[in-house]
């Protein structure tokens, strides 16, 4: 059953989606995982495992509530249109009860709340004999015919935002008949950012019980600058006096350009999950406007500027994994909120509060003692090319510091006898043995067979290069083209499919002194979708690497072409196991 849910979802979807030319998907769950709730009964309102779906055992009594609502997630706008959709499932209605979904506008501490924006229930009442019921009281209320016991309904409200009115399509998913349908009805509604599924009742009938069961939550809306959470970047930016970053390449570019703004990453549905930008001459507070970024997991703001206090609402961001804010000038009241937030989730964790403490050093004790950030990390070497890096080019007309573009450029030649030394190093940094993470952006401008674009992670010995982190572009006969993550243990090239001409890909590698396991992954910058990924086992490290390489030493047969390449946002860090 569940599969077939799935595949209606998918087909009923394609069909009502084409109204809405760019869209953001704000929430979608299907309770294949616990998708914690929050249960006011958890003896009666629970994620049921076994069946994959939530359920809610609904009793008709003045003084209990029966419910659980959902996570916070990006707000449902009632400007934009939307389109929404659940499986509703009501296994043995019972009379006086009302089971059913609240859409709220606030965090719900009762489901029968008055922020809610919009309900759907099953009414069972001396008027209504187990229908379906769409309903903002004192608004709107509509009624399907009655529903049939234990049988999965598909509803699907399709918002038009313009004219205040939906399209309501109620699908029965045993014969995949239209069970009910209305279209352009009025619908006025407000806001929502949780759903709250379950029952409360007044007066109390004395009655049964009334089980019900929801799956595959799905809501998508047409993206605005405030579902992209473009105001809590501009607010960050002004806050921190982004005009004299180091670099703001791409910031306060036009709504829909956010995911490019330099230190931002989003996921794969245009919401920002890290903000990367330590090291860059941020002079100012962090505003309270932060908390907006709920899907925010990074936060990585050390060697900066940085002043006041840290805003409390900022440990509140449920997906928050790791944050650094050390060497800034902040107050010390991040002691205190990690030292609740310890609390909170131990009850017996305490954070040392006088000033021999600081602000580093508070995080690595919630890291420790939390489990909310399982290493921490120590940044090695970081190159934004915001200014002259000074590396060394052995042909400086070909292979150097862009400094309009602000990035690294390398022009390589397939030269005909000798060598070509269209390269450059990077100054020395520590050595590098353990386990690290290396991140950088990367770019093959010109594709042209016989050439290797590439930047390696090396040491220098007695003047004999070590690769030991090998990553270029190849196209050749033998080989084919892609992207090269080169096996140095097995002397084995694994290649991508071919990227894209002059075309931005994030390259990360993660490796682990403890497996000895090596992992690069390679995202499409443009859409954050994983181009290319593998893990190479028995990886050596050897002498470890220092220094970075830029470029290509090419030697004969001449193919008779060239290539070229640029390089930016360069990131090492090494991981305490």
């Amino acid at each position: 059953m569940k599969l077939i849910k799935f595949l209606i979802i998918i087909m009923t979807y394609s069909m009502v989606n084409a109204n809405i030319s760019k869209c953001q998907v704000l929430y979608s769950e299907n309770f294949s995982t616990n998708p914690l709730f929050t249960s006011k009964a958890t003896d009666y309102a629970f994620w049921d495992s076994n069946n994959g779906n939530y359920y809610i055992n609904t009793y008709d009594n003045l003084n209990n509530q029966y419910w659980a609502y959902s996570p916070k997630f990006a707000t449902v706008k009632a400007d934009l249109d939307f389109v929404f959709e659940i499986f509703i499932n009501f296994e043995n209605p019972v009379f006086g009860t009302y089971p059913g979904v609240n859409m709220y506008n606030a965090e719900p501490v009762s489901i029968s709340a008055e922020e809610y924006s919009f309900n759907i229930s099953m009414a069972y009442s001396t008027q209504h004999n187990q229908q379906l019921r769409f309903v903002k009281y004192g608004v709107f209320d509509y009624y399907t015919d009655t529903i049939t016991k234990n049988n999965w309904y598909h509803i699907k409200i399709i918002y038009h935002a313009e004219s205040k009115t939906a399209d309501i399509i109620v699908i029965d998913t045993t014969s995949y008949n239209t069970f009910y349908e209305i279209y352009d009805v009025d619908f006025i509604i407000s806001d929502f950012s949780w759903i709250g599924i379950g029952f409360y009742d007044e007066p109390n009938y004395g009655h049964d019980w009334s089980p019900m069961r929801v799956d595959n939550i799905y809501i998508e809306q047409e993206a605005n600058e405030d579902i992209l959470g473009r105001q809590a970047l501009i607010d960050f930016y002004n806050s921190t006096n982004g005009n004299n970053w180091s670099n703001n390449k791409f910031w306060l570019g036009k709504a829909g350009t956010e995911c490019t703004w330099f230190g931002i990453i989003c996921n794969d549905y245009n919401q920002i999950e890290s903000i990367h930008l330590f090291s860059n001459n941020l002079n100012g507070t962090i505003p309270d406007s932060i908390k907006d970024l709920i899907h925010l997991k990074s936060l990585l703001l050390h060697n900066n500027n940085l002043t006041g206090s840290v805003p409390n609402e900022l440990l509140e961001i449920t997906t928050l994994e790791s944050i650094t804010l050390n060497n800034n000038q902040l107050d010390n009241n991040i002691i205190s909120l990690l030292n609740q937030k310890i609390k909170d989730e131990q009850n017996n964790w305490d954070v040392n509060n006088d000033n021999s403490i600081g602000i580093e050093e508070a995080i690595y004790a919630l890291q420790i003692s939390s489990g909310l950030f399982a290493k921490k990390e120590n940044i090695v070497y970081h190159e934004n090319f915001s200014t002259d890096p000074m590396f060394s080019s052995f042909e400086s007309d070909f292979v150097y510091w862009d400094s309009e573009k602000q990035t690294y450029y390398a022009k390589i030649f397939d030269v005909s006898s000798g060598e070509g030394n269209y390269y450059a190093f990077s100054p020395l940094f520590e050595t590098i043995t353990g386990s690290f993470i290396i991140e950088f952006d990367f770019k093959v401008i010109t594709q042209n067979f016989g050439t290797y674009p590439s930047l390696h992670f090396i040491k220098k010995v007695d003047d004999e290069i070590h690769y030991i982190v090998p990553f270029s572009y190849m196209n050749t006969s033998s080989q084919g083209k892609g992207f090269n993550v080169y096996d140095t243990y097995l002397n084995e090239y694994n290649l991508s499919s071919n990227p894209l001409e002059n075309h931005w890909y994030k390259i990360t590698f993660k490796y682990s002194e403890v497996t000895k396991d090596i992992q690069c992954t390679i995202v499409d910058k443009e859409n954050s979708n994983i181009f290319y990924e593998i893990t190479l086992h028995n990886f050596p490290i050897g002498v470890g690497f220092n220094q970075i390489f830029v470029g290509a030493i090419t030697s004969p047969p001449k193919y008779g072409d060239w290539s070229d390449m640029e390089v930016d946002n360069i990131l090492i860090s090494t991981i305490d196991n």
